[in-house]
């Protein structure tokens, strides 16, 4: 496998943020579109993986000191963010299952444990069984919290703390209550699987849950986005500057998407020629060129930022101005020797040629 450049896949994760920013300013996101690339992404980056490392994260380590760590992280305010966040995600994943009305994939809390029994190996009743008693401890610490009777997804939803709480808790006895060796066992046959696995073999096996992720990713992001951009007209009008438009263009353009960049480009031209040309600045095509993609080697997050806060603009001026003066002002230079007396003989050529003006 060809490794792939980690850092190729970010600055594309990055260009694919900043194009969505611009098209969401232009009230033209493609949600579909956005999300298919987005699953590019991530095939990227799991083919940039390596796999052979995996096995080393389990080897020559204490079963029982292992699920005693575990349960400590399972129990943590970390673990408890995570949640939240997976919380947060499912809101936008009940969209996506309104939308495509897929009720299949839908499954209750009890669906959940018994298919974690399966996974290690366990009886699922008698499993259940066993974590039941810890469960209910759980479930009325959350009802005491939240005042709910149950534990529906509208009612977890619509407490997200306690909730986060409660999953963290649910996640921690259900590692209690499976024998160390199990998870170690569970752990190895993982890492083994996947060692095993071709890169084409695993993206084939994922290609679903990449593509239900990358749904989810985009409608969370587009939301965000959309939310701060209405409550902040000021930073839609600098995002609509054809000097982030440019820039948000190049980056699609570099990722092989749909290319706008000329459009852009004329239009930054054109708006800015005016104010260029006061300073004595040529404006043309090439120069134009030449300043975007120098201030596209910047992170185009940091880019988004400076347009967000009005400070592209200056720096586009900027730029533009010092690239006028060092390559695109052209100065003509004539070597030239001043008139001389001095014969050109044969036993003094050298001289003749390298001679100085005192």
């Amino acid at each position: 496998m060809k490794a792939r450049n980690t850092s190729e896949i970010n600055k594309k994760a990055k260009s694919w943020l900043g194009l969505l920013n611009y098209r969401l300013a232009q009230d033209s996101a493609d949600a579909g579109e956005f999300s298919a690339r987005l699953k590019d992404i991530a095939c990227d980056a799991i083919q940039d993986c390596n796999f052979n490392t995996l096995p080393k994260l389990t080897v020559n380590t204490d079963p029982m000191e292992s699920k005693t760590r575990l349960i400590r992280g399972l129990r943590s305010l970390k673990s408890q963010k995570r949640a939240g966040d997976y919380l947060e995600a499912y809101r936008y994943y009940q969209e996506v299952q309104t939308v495509s009305e897929d009720t299949d994939s839908i499954r209750t809390f009890g669906d959940y444990i018994a298919i974690w029994a399966k996974a290690t190996d366990q009886e699922p009743e008698q499993f259940m069984q066993r974590v039941a008693p810890k469960l209910n401890v759980l479930f009325a610490k959350w009802q005491e919290e939240t005042g709910c009777s149950g534990l529906t997804d509208s009612e977890t939803l619509a407490h997200p703390q306690e909730a986060s709480k409660f999953l963290s808790g649910v996640n921690a006895v259900l590692v209690q209550e499976t024998p160390e060796n199990t998870l170690q066992s569970l752990a190895y046959q993982i890492c083994h699987t996947m060692q095993k696995l071709e890169p084409q073999e695993l993206l084939s096996s994922l290609a679903e849950p990449l593509r239900q992720a990358s749904t989810v990713v985009t409608a969370q992001a587009t939301h965000r986005i959309q939310e701060a951009l209405t409550s902040n007209p000021t930073v839609k009008e600098n995002i609509l500057q054809p000097e982030f438009g440019a820039l948000a263009e190049l980056g699609a353009r570099n990722c092989d998407w749909q290319d706008n960049y000329q459009q852009t480009a004329d239009q930054l031209r054109d708006k800015l020629g005016q104010e260029l040309a006061a300073q004595g600045v040529e404006v043309s095509n090439d120069l134009t060129d030449r300043t975007i993609a120098k201030l596209g080697k910047n992170d185009i997050l940091g880019n988004l930022r400076d347009a967000i806060s009005g400070n592209l603009h200056k720096r586009y001026i900027d730029t533009a101005t010092t690239i006028w003066n060092t390559l695109c002002q052209r100065v003509k230079s004539i070597w030239q020797f001043q008139d001389s007396e001095s014969p050109a003989m044969k036993d003094n050529i050298l001289d003749f040629l390298f001679r100085r003006n005192k």
